[in-house]
């Protein structure tokens, strides 16, 4: 669960774009596919044959959009 991106007057809900680029790699390199949430209710009791997780962006903020979403989208992320 992810709030803010790069805005360092919040830091209890912000989180640094080059810490959450480290962390989507390090899910990646660990052998997890990313839920796409469409689909997260309907997959989420079939067999866990495969390692997953659900990336989720909370409230709506600005930086979200500004740093956050280039990124998820050019690497094909859902959330």
């Amino acid at each position: 669960m992810y709030h803010r991106f790069n805005e360092n007057k919040y830091p209890s809900t912000n989180t640094r774009m080059n810490i959450f680029i480290d962390q989507m790699n390090i899910i990646r390199e660990l052998g997890y596919e990313f839920y796409n949430p469409k689909n997260f209710e309907d997959e989420f009791n079939d067999p866990k044959d495969k390692k997953k997780i659900l990336i989720t962006i909370d409230d709506g903020f600005k930086s979200f959009y500004n740093e956050a979403w280039p990124y998820l989208k050019e690497n094909r992320i859902p959330f």
